[in-house]
């Protein structure tokens, strides 16, 4: 984020800075951005190898190419999949019909009780645990 990063204008950022003095939603959003950001920072990265050169990247782009699967395979593919996919949702149509609907009164309640505030944040922080348990698994297999 532009703000946090240091990245915008003095004007912006004093325009975005007075905003969040007035705004809590906003400055909890933030600081939300801000451990996420925080968790990023302290990952790290895997060594550049230095002799990634233009000529290697086109190799390895090339060897890419060439082990994908033939064009004609995908159509198939294609049809098989969206046909699939399509009886799964027949079959599971009733099933997700008979699933309660939240009320207005209980979508309110959790509201109250902050149910709603760091959904967002917290499947953010479980991708990043994804991601950071698939790099572990990738080490130890290469």
């Amino acid at each position: 984020m532009a703000f946090l990063d240091g990245e915008l204008g003095s004007g912006l950022r004093s325009k975005v800075a007075r905003h969040l003095e007035g705004c809590p939603s906003c400055r909890k959003e933030l600081e939300a951005y801000a451990r996420v950001s925080s968790v990023l920072k302290g990952m790290s990265l895997p060594p550049f190898p230095d002799d990634l050169s233009a000529e290697r990247i086109l190799r390895m782009a090339a060897a890419e190419q060439a082990r994908k699967t033939p064009r004609w395979l995908w159509k198939p593919a294609l049809a098989l999949g969206s046909v699939m996919t399509l009886i799964v949702f027949w079959r599971a149509y009733p099933y997700f019909r008979s699933l309660p609907v939240p009320t207005q009164d209980e979508v309110v309640v959790a509201e109250k009780m902050g149910l709603f505030e760091n959904l967002e944040l917290m499947e953010d922080l479980a991708t990043l645990e994804l991601i950071m348990h698939g790099e572990g698994a990738n080490e130890g297999a290469g």
